[in-house]
């Protein structure tokens, strides 16, 4: 197999499911990446890590239809639980009731992320909520195919590289699984969020028993990173304050290949994407209300028949022009620029602390800090205002 660039490999991790020997492997950068090791005295050069690669070789696309809806679950309790809107757990439920699985995001007990499979429906709230660090797929693929060639449903959530790394290895579709990506920004650097669990517990000097990245105190639009330490206090800060969004934010630590993105597009390798549907208030008013919003574009045949399933009493929807949802949303279609701080942040992340890197690489300029304080005094004042004279 050629190496491929950093800047092209998205460690979907096919390469090492494929090998009929093992002789790949699954190995950490400095920035808690992963890449493909080979072991050429393992190595056979049958070359399936080659041809299954859905970078070199890129998957078939669902392409029957193109249609995108805003939606919401009724259920305000998931809602409310939920990154946006409560889409996942309606098409999960559903794919658990008629005795499928469900694969998703959850985190370990060192607040690690890994792919994982639920086929009850009390597993499905560790797959709920956006995690904001790149997800190992583990032996996802495998047990995915496992439950396919039993005649299972299956329902698979990823990143857009990792469903396509999954029809990758699949080789075929299979008409009782079910692909659902989301519109991904880019994945951050591990090793960086493992920096910022060590520095959050060292600085509160408690444990931290859980963690949320998209909690709605102080609404869905200004979301917060949360953490609930064993005597049950809670540090919560919105994303505007919060270090570690703010380094996420400014894109100075994505995955390399997340600035050169290879399933970006309208035409994907899933049935459903869905995403937080930025800019409800201008498409359609009427479904906001700042508690949360899905948007969800139909790729297939199959994800348009799951999703007209659903009843009025179950989801609240409306259709939309694709082209006006995907305009608040342009991570849909383009990658993030790669920044001019980018190449540093490789070289600093091993030998600097949290703090340092933060300072470096995520804190806003004196002049943005200084327009943000305006904003929110003005804010402020406007509520006084219209308190004593209205």
């Amino acid at each position: 197999m050629p190496d491929l660039p950093q800047n092209e490999c998205c460690g979907c991790s096919v390469c090492a499911n494929v090998c009929p020997v093992h002789a790949v492997s699954m190995r950490e950068s400095a920035e808690g990446f992963l890449y493909p090791k080979i072991d050429s005295t393992e190595c056979i050069s049958c070359r399936k890590c080659e041809r299954y690669c859905p970078v070199l070789n890129k998957p078939s696309v669902s392409g029957d239809v193109c249609n995108a809806y805003a939606c919401y679950n009724t259920d305000e309790n998931v809602r409310k639980n939920s990154s946006s809107g409560g889409i996942f757990t309606l098409l999960a439920g559903k794919v658990l009731s008629e005795g499928g699985a469900v694969f998703g995001a959850k985190f370990n007990g060192d607040f690690s992320v890994r792919l994982d499979r639920t086929e009850s429906a009390d597993g499905l709230e560790a797959f709920r909520g956006s995690k904001y660090v790149q997800a190992d797929p583990a032996s996802s693929y495998i047990d995915c195919k496992r439950l396919l060639d039993d005649g299972r449903t299956v329902l698979f959530t990823g990143t857009p590289c990792q469903t396509a790394g999954l029809r990758s290895y699949l080789g075929r579709d299979y008409d009782r699984l079910i692909l659902m990506d989301f519109i991904c920004h880019g994945v951050p650097s591990p090793a960086l969020w493992r920096k910022y669990i060590e520095f959050v517990e060292k600085k509160s000097a408690k444990r931290i028993v859980r963690t949320a990245f998209r909690r709605k105190d102080c609404g869905w639009k200004l979301f917060s990173l949360a953490f609930t330490f064993g005597d049950a206090s809670e540090y919560s800060h919105t994303l505007d304050r919060d270090e570690y969004m703010q380094l996420f934010l400014k894109d100075n630590c994505l995955r390399k290949s997340c600035y050169e993105c290879s399933f970006r597009g309208y035409d994907r390798c899933s049935d459903i994407t869905v995403a937080d549907f930025w800019g409800i208030e201008s498409v359609a008013p009427e479904m906001f209300d700042d508690r949360g919003t899905s948007l969800a574009v139909i790729h297939s045949d199959k994800g348009q028949k799951i999703f007209d399933s659903f009843s009025e009493s179950e989801m609240v929807r409306k259709e939309v022009s694709v082209q006006e949802a995907v305009r608040y949303n342009p991570s849909m279609l383009v990658s993030k620029p790669k920044t001019r701080l980018r190449d540093g942040f490789s070289r600093d992340i091993a030998r600097m602390d949290f703090m340092s890197l933060y300072r470096k690489y995520g804190r806003e300029s004196l002049s943005r800090r200084i327009y943000r304080l305006m904003r929110r005094c003005a804010g402020k004042g406007i509520k006084v205002i219209r308190k004593v004279f209205i």
